[in-house]
């Protein structure tokens, strides 16, 4: 059977965001204050300790990347979904190095520095969770990008939430045939900002907007290269 367009979007969306790996734990790193540099994320991505710095900063590198290749592998094979059983997965893998407890939504009120915001009661978890679930099934409009707003916001986990629910709207993203969407170091001012901007509001307009600025040069090359392969494929 011939691949079809999206089909070929997809593969090309995997391939790019490999390629990515580095840069991609690189800015996970800088969103968590973690004092590495990219030479040093390297060199941990092989495999390799880095002098002078904490150990335990280092394994939480290590998490990143075990997580983000949990991502790309569950992909690959058609096995990712975007449901509480993936969500647990991957904070588990996240978080395990640094949350009170992995493996389940939080059981106790969690706070979020900088803000005055109060997340959701513990036992409003699973119905919000249930709610997120029905908009995202329903096609909602930017249904990845909030997939992850709203796991930031809800803070279902003790810990690592921001970088859950980026690695699952990325997930979500990949197999749906859209580019990985990774904050460029660069940006965390701006994305630190924005992100406590809509813990207050609940609005989630200007960090959709923040996102797509991020998405748009990626779509337009894998828009592109699908594109052309698709065109010599024609004419052979």
């Amino acid at each position: 059977m011939q691949p079809t367009p999206t089909d070929i979007q997809k593969r090309y969306c995997i391939a790019f965001a490999k390629k990515q790996f580095q840069e991609i734990v690189y800015n996970f790193s800088v969103q968590e204050n973690l004092p590495f540099t990219f030479p040093e994320i390297q060199t941990l991505l092989e495999g390799i300790t880095v002098g002078g710095r904490r150990l335990e900063e280092q394994d939480i590198v290590r998490s990143l990347k075990e997580a983000v290749e949990y991502v790309f592998n569950s992909v690959e094979s058609g096995a990712f979904q975007v449901s509480k059983t993936t969500a647990v997965e991957i904070n588990t893998l996240v978080a395990r190095n640094e949350a009170l407890e992995v493996g389940a939504f939080r059981h106790s009120q969690v706070f979020i520095s900088g803000t005055e915001y109060r997340p959701p009661a513990a036992e409003e978890l699973d119905n919000l969770f249930e709610d997120l679930l029905a908009r995202y099934q329903a096609g909602a409009e930017d249904r990845e990008m909030l997939l992850f707003l709203t796991m930031a916001r809800n803070q279902f986990f003790f810990d690592g939430n921001k970088r859950t629910g980026q690695l699952m709207m990325n997930g979500a993203r990949l197999t749906a045939g859209l580019p990985w969407l990774s904050v460029p170091a660069k940006e965390r001012l701006r994305f630190n900002e924005t992100m406590l901007a809509f813990y207050e509001s609940g609005d989630p307009a200007a960090m959709i907007s923040f996102l797509k600025e991020i998405e748009a040069p990626l779509l337009e090359l894998v828009v592109e290269s699908s594109r052309k392969y698709l065109e010599k494929q024609a004419d052979q």
